[in-house]
């Protein structure tokens, strides 16, 4: 069986352009939430964007909406995320950024989130230092990396 007969074997067009627009709705959503609630600060924005009991699997960022949004208030004012690439599958939105002003050094992240009714309900982040020089010559990071190929 072919990759198309497998593909149309799993979803019908209906589901499939269900599911295409679930990914862009959920794309659109995190990148919201980092715009206004991570970098604008604002709660208002993070009361539509995260769910009150929101979970998080790293070990800086506690649990729960309010005492996240209590922790971006501590961030300094020259705090900034860069995205690179955004890629949703489902429930699920993998954001590829570069922070500065987090730490003494920027930071390459890669967060996974889990959303439920257009809502973030779950975040998981790896974190790396940025690099000038890399054995293959190419950065970690390049800004708008989707829109640069």
């Amino acid at each position: 069986m072919d990759i198309q007969n497998t593909v149309q074997a799993e979803l019908t067009d209906e589901q499939a352009a269900a599911e295409y627009r679930k990914a862009v709705k959920n794309k659109a959503v995190v990148r919201a939430a980092i715009r206004e609630v991570v970098i604008g600060k604002d709660p208002a924005a993070a009361e539509r964007l995260y769910a009150e009991d929101y979970v998080q699997h790293d070990p800086q960022v506690p649990d729960g909406r309010e005492t996240f949004v209590q922790l971006l208030q501590s961030f300094p004012p020259n705090f900034k995320v860069e995205e690179g690439l955004t890629v949703a599958d489902g429930d699920f939105v993998v954001f590829y950024n570069r922070v500065t002003g987090f730490g003494p050094e920027p930071l390459i992240a890669a967060e996974i989130f889990r959303l439920e009714n257009s809502k973030i309900v779950e975040r998981w982040a790896v974190y790396q230092p940025d690099m000038d020089k890399t054995v293959s010559g190419h950065p970690l990071f390049t800004p708008d990396m989707a829109g640069s190929r």
